[in-house]
């Protein structure tokens, strides 16, 4: 038991260090991880986020474009994949943060209908794509939509609740995060970074 917790220590310490910003929609992960990449760590935005926005610039809708709910979860799971592949397989001892993570990928994909196979599934539990550490946002207060953002607070909850599962289901004890001030949440997390 100690050579295998020494092993997977010794693995994490020559792994790329990928955390994760967690939660349901509007805990406020956006907002954090900008703010995080404001005090100078490294940060990729949420797939999702920046598919939208990249639509929007082409002047297309958020309600266009995920008009087709599988269509739209096949191609964010596409774009994710991408992403996180090549995040677990940067340099050696490189730190980001993301805002959500291939996790919530798969939970909006299942609730869209697509049934995820046993390879989605060995590529998640693959001890060389563990997240170093899973932050999870307490929901704040307020709760608005947007362009981006158009569950309600009730679905809001209820897609935070299968998020939360889901991380746990895969092994990860999540931290998680109250709702403070921005900058206190900056603190927590720094805090917390191996």
């Amino acid at each position: 038991h100690e050579d295998t917790a020494a092993a997977a220590a010794a693995a994490a310490a020559s792994d790329p260090a990928v955390y994760v910003i967690a939660g349901a929609p509007c805990s406020g992960k956006s907002s954090l991880v900008d703010a995080l990449k404001a005090s100078g760590l490294r940060t990729e935005p949420e797939t999702a986020e920046r598919m939208i926005q990249q639509g929007l610039a082409s002047g297309s809708t958020a309600e266009r474009l995920r008009s087709d709910a599988v269509e739209w979860q096949l191609s964010l799971m596409r774009e994710d994949y991408a992403l996180f592949e090549r995040l677990f397989t940067s340099p050696a001892g490189s730190t980001v943060l993301t805002d959500t993570s291939f996790v919530e990928t798969a939970v909006f994909s299942r609730r869209a209908g697509i049934a995820l196979g046993p390879r989605v599934e060995a590529w998640l539990r693959s001890p060389r794509r563990r997240y170093r550490t899973v932050f999870f946002l307490a929901p704040l207060e307020e709760y608005y939509e947007t362009d981006v953002r158009v569950e309600s607070r009730e679905v809001a909850a209820s897609i935070s609740t299968d998020v939360q599962a889901e991380y746990e289901r895969l092994g990860y004890e999540l931290v998680v995060v109250p709702p403070l001030p921005i900058e206190e949440r900056c603190q927590f997390i720094r805090s917390r970074l191996l």
